[in-house]
């Protein structure tokens, strides 16, 4: 058997309101990540970024990213945040990812000044090269049992941080070394959940 084409197509999907760009990672398994925009360093040392999704609309504050999407009769699991996808983007606060999201890519939500809550879900894997760099507002980050690997400076920056959590099979990710540290073998319920049963709503304020 041959190896099975890998399709970089495009296409948009609103998804209660919001409208963001989507491209096919395998067409036969019907997998898709959120559009990567992309950066270059410069010979100094500076980076310059390109998104791939800009967040508009009402509520253009908060960030919903559909678990499926459609294109025309055909649905897609949404399973990846592209690189670069939604760098930089200074009015958004709030992010809700999708139990269907396996890797987090680079500088994914890198220079989202105001972003102050994050759950990864129990289903992400994979969380890359700052991929939150200098979100310098968080307040919130806490990490899903699932995740193997967070990659060099996927927090940097994030100094602001009043409550953190991650499993205890990784090195501590937060740049200002706090963090409750639990044990991934007795996470049972997801990430929210446990926030929810401490008085605390995804949302980031006081339930």
């Amino acid at each position: 058997m041959g190896t099975i084409p890998i399709f970089a197509r495009d296409f948009k999907y609103t998804y209660e309101g919001q409208t963001l760009t989507y491209t096919v990672i395998n067409e036969a398994q019907k997998t898709v990540e959120t559009k990567a925009g992309s950066y270059t360093e410069g010979k100094y040392g500076q980076v310059s970024f390109t998104h791939g999704n800009e967040i508009s609309g009402r509520e253009y504050w908060y960030l919903k990213i559909p678990p499926t999407v459609k294109d025309g009769d055909i649905e897609y699991t949404v399973t990846k945040i592209g690189v670069c996808s939604f760098v930089g983007q200074k009015t958004l606060a709030t992010i809700e990812i999708p139990n269907t999201i396996h890797i987090i890519d680079e500088y994914a939500f890198a220079l989202c000044d105001h972003l102050r809550f994050v759950v990864i879900p129990n289903s992400v894997r994979k969380i890359s090269y700052c991929a939150f760099y200098n979100c310098d507002d968080m307040q919130y980050a806490i990490v899903g049992n699932s995740v193997v690997l967070i990659e060099e400076d996927a927090f940097k920056g994030c100094v602001n941080l009043v409550k953190s959590a991650y499993p205890d099979n990784l090195q501590n990710p937060f740049s200002n070394n706090g963090g409750l540290r639990y044990r991934s073998s007795r996470l049972s319920r997801s990430p929210a959940a446990r926030l929810r049963a401490r008085g605390i709503s995804p949302c980031g304020d006081p339930c």
